[in-house]
Parts: C-alpha cells; sequence; structure tokens
C-alpha cells in the first residue's frame, strides 16, 4: 500500500507504522482513506499453537485501536 502510494513507512513499531502510514497516504492523496477488513481474529487465533499466541492478540488489538480511533472522523 506504501509502495503503490509512494509513502514510505516511519513509525518504530508496527501499529505506529500503519497509522502514520493511512495519515500520509490521505495528506499526501489530499483524500479521504478508505479501510475494509473483516476481523477474523478468532478464527486465526483459534487456529495457532504456537507459545506467542498473546503476543499476535496484542498486535492484532493495537491495529483494531488505530482503526476505531479513525471512526470518529467519518
Amino acid at each position: 500500500m506504501g509502495k503503490k502510494s509512494q509513502v514510505e513507512l516511519r513509525g518504530r513499531n508496527l501499529p505506529g507504522q500503519f497509522e502514520n502510514l493511512i495519515n500520509d497516504i490521505a495528506n499526501t492523496k489530499n483524500t479521504q482513506v478508505v479501510l475494509l477488513f473483516d476481523k477474523y481474529d478468532k478464527l486465526i487465533l483459534g487456529n495457532i499453537l504456537d507459545s506467542r499466541r498473546g503476543e499476535f492478540l496484542n498486535i492484532l488489538k493495537s491495529f483494531y485501536f488505530c482503526i476505531k480511533k479513525w471512526e470518529l472522523y467519518r
């Protein structure tokens, strides 16, 4: 998404990079950004047998937190 929009990723962690990416695309293109997604976290996490399951859940939660902040601008 960043390469296609000619926006460079910046930030220290994945959620920060994601938030910056969306903001930078909106600002660079002077337009709104629409995110289409479906919550499959229960299905995904239910099939992860790795001991890092909790870590994956925290990453997903941080992405959802970023998205929920943008819902205020609808």
